[in-house]
């Protein structure tokens, strides 16, 4: 039986406000055209933290309308439509300047997978023929390209989900055919798929339903997976499935190719021990819908709804009605915790040439309001472009929506089809955008853009108001951009860090103090987007004069110790310098041990609140203050809400030159209630400073692992 020991560190959540909603328009929203054709069809994107959007289609579609530069031509042999071709199917969309730098990609990255590295490079793994096991690496920079290692997978993966983990690591899970999993980079421990029987069991024969799975991290650290109709939660680490959720009701697929979406709801009440995580999942085609649409028979699209409390004990789905059935659309979390549902069509599925019935209005669903009478959903004013398989919708820093995309053929078709293939560009700005909420709006001054945040920090967020302040109407959330295709968007992540109080610096300057989530599991290191939200108006999204957005600030939630850091003291170290200067209150070097309050905090949830740096671990350190049983008595209470901690064995003396300077409790981790628990793996070294002279210091700080 393998032994578990513990660190811990310091980490706080901040509660998510209460806020009402402006009353509005029935219908609202304008639409943008940015580019009529950037050359080819936007099926898959990223955005980046330099404002640069990274766009690509596929490589066996035929020549494109956007040439390589300086003469480059890509040559593959195996390539199914053109070997010679001179021609880009990848680009760069500049937001900032609204164009286009063509980009070469080797290996084919039709229906393929991604995610950003806490270092901000785009992963992106999979797609067809010589693709389906290349992993390729783009570096937001301005003049970078594609780096490619056609064989950095393990399986072959074409229409797989990726999702980056706590440890800043990427999963990639499923793909056709592909009913298993595996990690990217890898590890000796990693260097293998691991088998998935749910991906079997969601399979529909001859159709699937069940490709590109809907991903979300929970915020226990497991990751909840949806396919075809079906859930579960997944501790990818052990492989084991540790909940089976209900099926949502009606039994009807929402997975690729009867493609709804799906979204993690905003987290919030992020101080609290239990934090609460909801899904929501919407659209699809209903049953069998796949073969009609091949015999020319276009069912109508799904119009409902299925939102689950994922971290329930009991969870069980809450079915809603949408204003317009839907097939084919993306889910896009805005800045004030709305849900933006866009594009997509009202029949037929996805595939090539089977879906039918453009739906040109986005609809805004609205996750605070009331449940019944349709309250939470509100339509939009609509596009003038129809947007059916391959196509495309993310958040951009200014608070727009770039929309794009749009092929359902086998290539390029412009003419004597229904749906010819869509290479525009578009931009849609929600109804918060608009200039009649001026007064409303809020202007970010601090942090600056590209601040380095970590776990658990104290952040003030500094902002400017044109008009009067509604205090009690003031939130700041974090965004974490996605990449999106193919009706899902992978990794997309928003969390309320609260903001109930704004102090008043001067005329119109005001700070809201706030604190950063306290773990990866509630937000993977890595590139956010920071906005301060007044009464449901985020922050401005006007360009400036300069090179930047007067907008959202990109934060970088990240580990305080640089990478190949390893933290090995020893127990004179422990005692001698760092418990030392905690309990003397004074500045340690490397901040690396946080404070935690142990026994409101189960073991198990101690690994992602004190991990130090992103090298998988088996010790975890932190200080705690030590809390007494009775307050007048000495005993201390080691109990926590799942059970309590027992001392073992001697406390052994630990020493510095000879000289005493502290001592060290070994404790067991008993599930239940004393004296009936029962014993776990967890082991915890608990140490105090004592003194041969003066006895033991009067403070209650204790430093564990």
């Amino acid at each position: 039986m393998m032994t578990r020991t513990l660190i811990l560190s310091f980490l706080v959540f901040f509660a998510g406000t209460c806020r009402r909603s402006l009353t509005r328009a029935a219908q609202e929203g304008q639409w943008e055209l940015l580019q009529r054709s950037i050359g080819i069809s936007a099926m898959h994107m990223q955005l980046l933290n330099n404002d640069r959007v990274v766009i690509f289609d596929r490589t066996d579609f035929g020549k494109s309308n956007l040439s390589l530069p300086d003469g480059k031509c890509r040559n593959d042999q195996n390539d199914t439509a053109l070997q010679i071709d001179c021609t880009a199917h990848s680009a760069e969309f500049n937001v900032l300047a609204n164009s286009i730098r063509p980009l070469m990609v080797q290996t084919d990255v039709w229906c393929s997978s991604g995610a950003v590295l806490p270092d901000g490079r785009l992963v992106q793994t999979g797609g067809f023929n010589d693709g389906e096991r290349a992993v390729r690496i783009f570096r937001p920079c301005s003049d970078c390209d594609w780096e490619e290692n056609a064989f950095g997978l393990t399986a072959r993966r074409w229409y797989a989900t990726d999702h980056i983990l706590p440890n800043g690591g990427v999963i990639v899970i499923g793909g056709r055919r592909q009913f298993n999993y595996e990690f990217y980079p890898k590890s000796a421990s990693t260097n293998k798929i691991f088998s998935l029987p749910f991906l079997v069991q969601t399979n529909d024969l001859r159709i699937e339903n069940n490709l590109y799975p809907f991903v979300h991290l929970n915020v226990d650290g497991n990751l909840f997976i949806f396919a075809n109709n079906h859930a579960i939660l997944l501790d990818y680490t052990k492989n084991v499935v540790v909940k089976t959720y209900p099926e949502m009701p009606g039994g009807d697929p929402r997975s690729y190719p009867s493609s709804g979406s799906s979204v993690l709801l905003p987290l919030k009440n992020l101080q609290q021990s239990s934090i609460e995580a909801e899904v929501l999942v919407c659209g699809g085609a209903p049953k069998g819908s796949y073969v009609q649409a091949q015999n020319g028979n276009f069912v109508q699209a799904l119009d409902t709804c299925g939102r689950i409390k994922i971290t329930d004990p009991s969870p069980e789905w809450s079915m809603e009605t949408m204003p317009l059935a839907r097939v084919m659309g993306d889910m896009t979390l805005l800045p004030n915790g709305n849900v933006l549902i866009i594009n997509g069509a009202s029949a037929g599925t996805a595939g090539w040439e089977l879906g039918r019935n453009p739906v040109l209005n986005p609809v805004i669903y609205r996750p605070n309001n009331p449940s019944g009478s349709g309250s939470r959903f509100e339509i939009q004013n609509p596009s003038t472009i129809p947007r059916f398989y391959h196509s495309t919708a993310i958040l951009l820093r200014d608070g727009r929506i770039l929309v794009g995309g749009s092929n359902p053929h086998r290539f390029y078709e412009f003419t004597r089809v229904l749906y010819p293939t869509e290479l525009s560009l578009e931009a849609f700005s929600p109804g918060y955008l608009d200039s009649s909420f001026s007064n409303l709006r809020p202007k970010i001054i601090a942090p600056v853009s590209q601040a380095k945040l970590n776990y658990g920090q104290l952040l003030v967020v500094r902002f400017s108001l044109p008009g009067a302040l509604s205090e009690k109407e003031i939130m700041v959330t974090m965004v974490a951009p996605p990449f999106t295709t193919h009706s899902f968007s992978m990794n997309q992540r928003l969390l309320v860090l609260g903001g109930e109080k704004a102090t008043s610096i001067s005329k119109s300057t005001y700070d809201v103090e706030v604190t950063t989530p306290n773990s990866g599991s509630h937000a993977p290191s890595g590139y956010y987007l920071l906005f301060v939200v007044h009464q449901d108006i985020p922050n401005d999204g006007l360009k400036g004069s300069g090179d930047e957005f007067d907008a959202a600030v990109v934060v970088v939630m990240e580990s305080c110790v640089p990478p190949g850091f390893r933290f090995h003291p020893t127990d004179e170290e422990l005692v001698g310098y760092y418990l030392k200067k905690k309990v003397e209150s004074q500045k340690i070097d490397l901040d690396v041990i946080r404070d935690i309050d142990l026994y409101r905090i189960e073991p198990w949830d101690l690994q992602d609140r004190c991990r130090i740096g992103y090298e998988e671990q088996n010790e975890w350190y932190f200080f705690s203050h030590k809390d007494k049983k009775y307050p007048t008595g000495t005993r201390t209470n080691r109990a926590t809400m799942a059970g309590f901690w027992k001392a073992t064995g001697r406390d052994k003396a630990v020493y510095d030159k000879m000289i005493l300077i502290g001592m060290r409790k070994t404790l067991v981790f008993y599930k239940g209630r004393a004296p009936n628990g029962q014993k776990s793996d967890w082991i915890m070294h608990e140490y105090r400073l004592e003194s041969e002279e003066n006895g033991p210091p009067q403070a209650s700080t204790s430093l564990s692992h």
